[in-house]
This record gives C-alpha cells, structure tokens and sequence, in this order.
C-alpha cells in the first residue's frame, strides 16, 4: 500500500469516527443521523473481529500491545502502514 493511500486511509478514519462521535451525541433529527450511527456500528464490530485477529501479532510489536489495539480500533487495515518517511537502501 503506497505512503500516500495509507495516509489518506488514516485522515479518513479519523473524520469518521469524528463524525459518528458527533452523531452519536447530536440533537439534531436528520434522516441520515441513524445511517452514520448503523455504518459506525458496523465499522466498530469490524475493527474489533480485526483486533481478534492482530492479537497474536500485537505481542511481537516494539510498543504496547493496548497501543497497537487502539490504532487497529481507530484506523483498521490502514494501521499496517506505519507513517514513517520511508529510507531506500542503495
């Protein structure tokens, strides 16, 4: 996955869980309110199937395991590409 896709994958995700966060908390009766709420949902029990799965590789991490979790919650698949500048070997 290229430095640029991954980046933009992360600054989604952080919008996104803003806005559910947002719907959540609302008081503004809007149809589509509930559909962010569902896809958040949906999206939350995906990252936590995805947290059952990297459980095994959180233990071979050079950070804390709860870090490793929490950046799995927040960002999903995209938490795989750290956001490092990336060094070329010649």
């Amino acid at each position: 996955m290229p430095q640029s896709i991954a980046l933009l994958g992360k600054i989604f995700s952080i919008f996104f869980w803003i806005l559910v966060g947002w719907s959540l908390f609302t008081s503004m009766q809007a149809w589509y309110i509930p559909y962010i709420q569902i896809i958040g949902g949906i999206t939350l029990f995906a990252h936590v199937v995805e947290c059952g799965l990297f459980l095994t590789q959180a233990r071979f991490r050079h950070y804390p395991k709860a870090l490793h979790l929490l950046q799995i919650l927040l960002f999903g698949v995209f938490h795989l590409k750290p956001l490092q500048a990336s060094t070329k070997e010649q």
